[in-house]
This record gives structure tokens, C-alpha cells and sequence, in this order.
């Protein structure tokens, strides 16, 4: 009877643990003196494995307790658990160190840093989770086959229709869409600095303000930044950069 409790609480037990929801989580890994390229991310609970892109960040999926692992040739490997807080953020930063022989175990309570968003999340080695079919995410959580899909929440897409139509019933005016732009200039520049115009996406002091004009008319910088949209928006200004240098055929 003991053998059979038991038994039954094991496979409960697991159940709970694989049915978890995955979420995909964005990522930078930091460090000022050494490089950050090609360090590779690890979800050890999924066995899904990712490497950091040329700006340092990655994308990987998680569930509540996963464990983490950031581990490289020339870093000293880190293991993180995935909180409530961080699946809330869906952004982190890890900060490595270099040539340390003992591995550190953490609990990652730290949002994404404002250093880290410098930083683009670009492709990586897993599929994107705009494109990952259904049964390859219910294969990864593991979860019944015969339950029909929960990753499709209506009631979310019901809430975000109704504050897309909500924010979008009145109309700006011109005045009014130019001091929101002049406003996203000023904290940008704070944040950031010029220097993320001149020296990462290699556009000139004096075209900053046409380079940020044309990329405001194809998408609204503002909204973006106050949406705290903060990786995303760096993602649309890099790719821009180029197809207005393409444009105005300006050499890098």
C-alpha cells in the first residue's frame, strides 16, 4: 500500500512539474573586458540549448524552476533558477566573470539592466517562438497529448484587441505626435547616449535626427519606449540603420 502511495505521489508530483507553461525568455550576458559572442545558454530541465549572439543576448525557453546554465571556454559558468519574478519580466542580464574555477548557483531575482539593452536580441541556434509549432512546445512540456492546446489564450487576445481599440480611438495631432517624439528624444539620448548612434550603428551626430525621423514614420519610437518595448526598439533601430544607409548610401 506504502509503495503504491508513494508511486502515486511521484507521478503527480512530475505531472505538475511538466505541465508547466513555457514562456521564451529574452536575455543579455554582460561583461565590460572580455567577449560575450558564442557563450552558450542552456535550459537543462528542457535540454534546450542556445548560443549569445554578436550583441551578447539570447533566447531561450524556460518554465518556472528551470535551471539555467551560461558556460563558456573563457567564463566562469553560472547557473540560474528561472523565478516568478523573472517569467513576470520575461527579460534578464547576467553578469559573467572571467577565468573563475568554481561554478556560481544563484537564484535570479535581477530584471533586465539598462546596460543590457544596448544590446539587440538577434537569431540563435532555437526556432523562433512565433513560428514553434504547438506540438513541439507540448513534446517540450511534456504535457497530455489527448488535452487539447492552452498556449492560445483567449481571453488575452480579447484584452489586447480591446486596449489596441482603446488606444487607438483617438486620433493625435501633429503637434501632439511631435512632442511625444521630442519627449523619446530626450530620454533616449539620457539612457543612452549618442554613442549607441555613432559608434554601434555607425550613423553620424548630425543624422541622428533624420535617421530618428525616419525611423519614427515607419513606427511610433514613443510608444515603443514608454511601453518599456526596450529590446524591441533597439531590435527596429539596428535593422533600420541599415536600410537607411542603404537609402542614403552611406558607407559603414
Amino acid at each position: 500500500m506504502k509503495k503504491i502511495s508513494l508511486l502515486f505521489f511521484v507521478v503527480v508530483f512530475t505531472s505538475q512539474i511538466f505541465s508547466q507553461e513555457i514562456s521564451f525568455l529574452k536575455g543579455a550576458v554582460l561583461n565590460d573586458s572580455i567577449s560575450v559572442v558564442d557563450i552558450t545558454v542552456t535550459n537543462k530541465n528542457l535540454k534546450q540549448s542556445t548560443k549569445t549572439n554578436d550583441f551578447g543576448t539570447f533566447e531561450l525557453p524556460v518554465r518556472l524552476g528551470d535551471s539555467i546554465m551560461v558556460a563558456a571556454i573563457h567564463i566562469n559558468p553560472v547557473t540560474l533558477i528561472i523565478t516568478d519574478e523573472v517569467l513576470k519580466a520575461g527579460e534578464i542580464s547576467v553578469e559573467v566573470s572571467e577565468k573563475l574555477n568554481e561554478m556560481e548557483t544563484v537564484v535570479l531575482n535581477n530584471l533586465i539592466s539598462t546596460s543590457a539593452l544596448n544590446f539587440n536580441v538577434g537569431p540563435t541556434t532555437n526556432p523562433d517562438p512565433e513560428k514553434l509549432k504547438r506540438e513541439e512546445i507540448k513534446k517540450l512540456a511534456n504535457t497530455d497529448p489527448t488535452k487539447k492546446f492552452e498556449g492560445l489564450n483567449i481571453i488575452g487576445l480579447v484584452s489586447s484587441a480591446y486596449k489596441w481599440i482603446t488606444k487607438n480611438s483617438k486620433k493625435l495631432s501633429k503637434q501632439e505626435k511631435r512632442l511625444r517624439f521630442e519627449k523619446f528624444k530626450v530620454n533616449f539620448s539620457k539612457e543612452f547616449g549618442n554613442s549607441f548612434f555613432t559608434d554601434d550603428l555607425k550613423i553620424s551626430e548630425l543624422k541622428i535626427e533624420e535617421f530618428l525621423s525616419f525611423c519614427n514614420q515607419k513606427k511610433s519610437l514613443y510608444d515603443m519606449y514608454s511601453n518599456n518595448e526596450k529590446l524591441e526598439l533597439i531590435d527596429f533601430l539596428i535593422k533600420q540603420s541599415k536600410e537607411y544607409k542603404k537609402i542614403m548610401k552611406i558607407d559603414n
